[in-house]
């Protein structure tokens, strides 16, 4: 079956990722393309040679040879929410305590004032609405589940993918995208659509500014966010969001 171009396809009519910005979406992504389809990029960014003995065959991931498209899924955030998914697996929806999210999104711009803020927040908070408290979104994980137990959320996504659980490559998927490994040496650009997983920003000029944004913007963020509707989604998905990290 011919796949069809990039530019011919439907988004609405593949699998999809719904990310709020900076909740690690490239890192997360790289360790579903190494563990769902094989693709492992060495940090020279060339692919190497796959052959049938190789535990990472290309043929048990995703797509099916009937699939319309070589595209895995649609990443997107969805600010303007007119986004939708016909997909039979549907969306996956990816945040990250928006604290860590608001400070790397503040970082990229030369002035992070109120009116930023408070749209950021706003977009979170509707964003956690349409995908979560509706469930819209058949699977919800986190950058900090991803972080601290990684075998559990891969287990969700494999699922989410209606594929069995295979630890071993789960684990391989996590270590080769490991964030040290990436912030070494940026991947370049594979193709013309291959996300390029770019350095991580964890020098300690980076990581000295994070601790001051938290001590100084936290309480106000929570107060932005938190709502009786969303509070026990945030506490399961994201507890750190609750307390004081510094």
């Amino acid at each position: 079956m011919k796949k069809k171009p990039y530019s011919e396809i439907d988004m609405t009519e593949i699998p999809a990722v719904v990310t709020y910005p900076r909740s690690g979406t490239h890192w997360i992504n790289g360790i579903m393309q190494v563990y769902l389809n094989g693709i492992y990029l060495p940090y020279d960014g060339t692919r190497p040679n796959v052959t049938s003995e190789d535990p990472l065959v290309i043929e048990w991931g995703l797509p099916s040879p009937s699939a319309p498209t070589e595209v895995l899924w649609y990443v997107t955030h969805d600010f303007d929410l007119k986004y939708d998914c016909v997909h039979p697996y549907g969306v996956i929806f990816l945040f990250r305590n928006p604290i860590d999210s608001l400070y790397s999104n503040s970082s990229k711009l030369t002035k992070m004032n109120n009116n930023a803020t408070d749209n950021l927040c706003s977009k979170f908070k509707a964003l956690i609405n349409k995908w979560v408290l509706s469930g819209k979104a058949k699977t919800v994980i986190s950058y900090e589940e991803m972080e601290k137990t990684p075998m559990e959320t891969m287990k969700k996504i494999s699922k989410h993918f209606q594929k069995p659980f295979d630890q071993t490559r789960a684990e391989f998927a996590v270590r080769a995208m490991e964030k040290n490994l990436i912030n070494s040496k940026p991947v370049p650009k594979v193709g013309k659509h291959q996300p390029a997983f770019g350095p991580v920003l964890l020098t300690n000029e980076y990581q000295n500014a994070r601790v001051e944004y938290h001590k100084k913007h936290s309480d106000e963020i929570r107060n932005k966010i938190i709502t009786p509707e969303n509070r026990a989604v945030l506490i399961e998905h994201i507890p750190s969001f609750f307390e004081d990290q510094y």
